[in-house]
């Protein structure tokens, strides 16, 4: 089988122009199964109204990227189509952020989002903070607030660097006690032409998938995304002299593989199934 032919352009939200095709959102997103919140909010909410109130909370207006993607088969067809990646509030700058900034800040967020197959639904959600010593909690008194609504942890990390983690993994089978002492799955995927069998636990990282939710079309696909995992929801704390910074992120890998089997359906469909080509009027 011939590849597919992939280039994509980068560009600042919102984008000028609009390419012709388009991508059709399903009609329902699934509810979420896992009690994970970051301030009322949770990946598959609607975008706008996760917006709003982040907006309400920072005082501040979104900014992101959007990229356009385009698709080419072996035949010559074509599929083009505009994609918001992400959206950002509050915070610092861009420019703070690419130099590195120790600049403190109150509060921001991050929202990742899923193509208009899945009519651009959050994937991750991030929210972060940066203040002064003594204008956010301590680590463990944060680890006591959280294990009071959430219960223990699936996996807790400190370590002598003033560094806290906490990991809480919701799988196919529910919530995840103990990250670590999962039995081990087996898996079988491609690596440069090759099919290889690995041992995985869920919500773990592995080479055998990918752990990544941002949507680049691939076609046939060699390895899936984060397998038996349906979301991770991570608290980081962080404690420098005199500075605190504080994370909380919702990943969800479920919605991830949805919205990429969804997307590759609907290019593939476009480029492979039949139709009409009417020919160009251009000066010759």
């Amino acid at each position: 089988m011939k590849p597919f032919l992939i280039s994509v352009l980068f560009t600042t939200f919102p984008i000028a122009a609009v390419a012709e095709d388009q991508l059709v959102p399903l009609d329902t997103i699934p509810e979420r199964p896992y009690p994970y919140e970051i301030v009322g909010t949770q990946p598959g909410d609607d975008l706008e109204a996760i917006m709003q109130v982040f907006t309400e909370r920072t005082g501040a207006e979104p900014y992101g990227d959007t990229e356009v993607i385009r698709v080419q088969s072996p035949e010559g067809r074509a599929f083009e189509v505009p994609l918001d990646v992400w959206r950002n509030i509050g915070g610092l700058s861009r420019q703070e952020i690419i130099g590195r900034s120790n600049r403190d800040y109150e509060e921001a967020f991050r929202v990742e989002m899923a193509t208009d197959a899945l009519n651009g639904t959050p994937v991750v959600i991030n929210r972060s903070m940066r203040l002064p010593t003594g204008e956010l909690p301590e680590a463990l008194a944060l680890r006591a607030q959280i294990e009071d609504t959430y219960g223990p942890p699936s996996k807790v990390d400190m370590n002598d660097h003033g560094s806290m983690t906490m990991v809480y993994a919701w799988g196919d089978g529910g919530f995840i006690p103990d990250l670590d002492a999962q039995p081990e799955r087996e898996i079988t995927y491609m690596d440069r032409g090759r099919e290889r069998t690995e041992t995985y636990q869920p919500c773990i990282g592995n080479q055998a998938y990918s752990g990544s939710v941002e949507y680049r079309f691939r076609h046939p696909r060699e390895r899936g995304i984060m397998p038996g995992c349906v979301a991770v929801f991570q608290i980081s704390h962080t404690g420098k002299p005199g500075q605190t910074s504080i994370s909380f992120k919702i990943t969800d890998y479920e919605l991830a593989r949805l919205n990429t089997a969804e997307t590759d359906r609907q290019i593939v469909e476009a480029l492979t199934g039949e139709q009409d080509v009417e020919a160009s009027d251009m000066d010759l």
